[in-house]
């Protein structure tokens, strides 16, 4: 009975090294993504950058770095992250600092309604899972939102990547291996390369939405964090179609809680929503431009920012 008990513990410990051990493999192995945008980002270090944008989708395809960068002889960052909110950007932009030692002279803020309002139709993913490694920085742990089983991941990573199956899948575990990413050309942006036509439907009035607390809360850390960090900052809205006929009775306080915002702390502000109203030629979608739009409104924040840097 004893040599079966001692059997029976030893290959229970074998079973939980060997998951310890395929787990921080893995851990190690997909951190190397270079074409999952947050991997890449995390995977920037030791870098002093003249500026970044930072914001969801709108600011991930419809910033292009290398042309500012080649109008403005400087070196740029798109942190935009496709859906997220400003919780998990404030993660994102303390884990670029504070644990990847990258520094920032200038940053440009994404501010949309889109972002600081309750909105079922607006899909904020949840990117959690990407933090929990950095987790021990005290600030990212009071950001992550489920901490119970969060000494769990840590342990025992496999489970994350069991878990979130979706995201660490066989395709991103080859890709891994790659020792360049189309990230790394762009400089993190990811622009719509496609002008299909584009047919706005003819929307109804719904009924207004209501500024979220909590996201208003984490849009303020972002701002006041850049302040103690002596990063200049510049907060822009970038276009939005039918802006002002349609999401202006929708979102009627945007532009007040913003002006408040940027008035309270003495930052520039740049409204570029309604610049191209109803001209379809810049269009994707409802909320994101084409290539086209892409570069006028790159172009359009050079000149109407006064783009420099403390490097110029």
């Amino acid at each position: 009975m004893k040599i079966f008990i001692k059997k029976t513990m030893f290959f229970l410990f074998a079973v939980v090294l060997i998951l310890v051990v395929v787990g921080y493999i893995l851990e190690c192995q997909f951190n190397k993504d270079g074409s999952d945008k947050i991997n890449w980002q995390k995977n920037i270090k030791n870098n002093q950058f003249d500026y970044a944008f930072i914001g969801s989708s709108r600011t991930l395809n419809m910033i292009d770095i290398n042309l500012i960068d080649s109008t403005c002889s400087s070196k740029g960052i798109n942190l935009g992250i496709g859906g997220a909110d400003y919780r998990t950007l404030f993660m994102s932009l303390l884990s670029f600092i504070e644990i990847q030692n990258n520094q920032l002279l200038k940053i440009y803020i994404q501010v949309d309604p889109f972002m600081i309002y309750k909105d079922s139709v607006y899909n904020k993913p949840d990117y959690d899972h990407y933090f929990y490694s950095n987790s021990s920085n005290e600030i990212i742990y009071d950001c992550i939102e489920k901490k119970d089983n969060l000494w769990i991941y840590r342990v025992f990573p496999i489970i994350k990547y069991i878990e979130y199956n979706k995201v660490y899948n066989l395709t991103h575990f080859v890709i891994s291996f790659l020792k360049t990413s189309k990230n790394d050309e762009t400089k993190g942006s990811l622009l719509i390369i496609e002008n299909p036509s584009f047919n706005p439907i003819e929307q109804e009035i719904i009924e207004k939405k209501y500024t979220s607390p909590d996201d208003l809360k984490y849009l303020n850390k972002i701002i006041k964090y850049c302040i103690i960090k002596d990063i200049d900052i510049i907060l822009y809205t970038a276009p939005i179609y039918n802006y002002e006929n349609y999401f202006t009775k929708i979102y009627p306080d945007f532009e007040f809680t913003v002006k408040t915002i940027s008035d309270s702390l003495n930052l520039s502000y740049f409204d570029f929503a309604d610049i191209y109203q109803n001209n379809k030629d810049y269009f994707y979608d409802m909320n994101h431009l084409n290539y086209i739009g892409t570069n006028k409104l790159t172009l359009e924040i050079i000149n109407k920012t006064s783009f420099t840097t403390k490097h110029n």
